[in-house]
């Protein structure tokens, strides 16, 4: 049986415009107030690693993030930081979307 969600419940989506992280310092995105959340790919082909605002590959603090590997974050209820940092000479493109 198929079903249909409602527009409340699906939200609208808008695609995020591309974030090029290096790795010198860490690139912010912020989840803002109104949004539900975000999923984000990464689209280069080097890892990244994200994490809080500390996030650091040399220290292994955070998650890395592997080429063509994508994180979710839902639920969001108010803005909400997050922070990409690739290690040390590489360089990396992400991608995705909004809801």
């Amino acid at each position: 049986m198929n079903s249909l969600s409602s527009v409340d419940n699906a939200g609208i989506v808008s695609t995020i415009a591309k974030i090029d992280v290096g790795n010198a310092t860490a690139v912010e995105f912020t989840i803002t107030t109104g949004k539900h959340g975000a999923t984000i790919q990464n689209t280069g082909s080097n890892l990244c690693w994200v994490g809080g605002s500390d996030v650091n590959p040399t220290n292994l603090d955070g998650a890395k993030l592997f080429p063509s590997q994508s994180i979710t974050f839902q639920n969001v209820q108010s803005n909400f930081s997050i922070f990409f940092l690739c290690e040390s000479g590489a360089t990396t493109t992400l991608g995705g979307y909004e809801f």
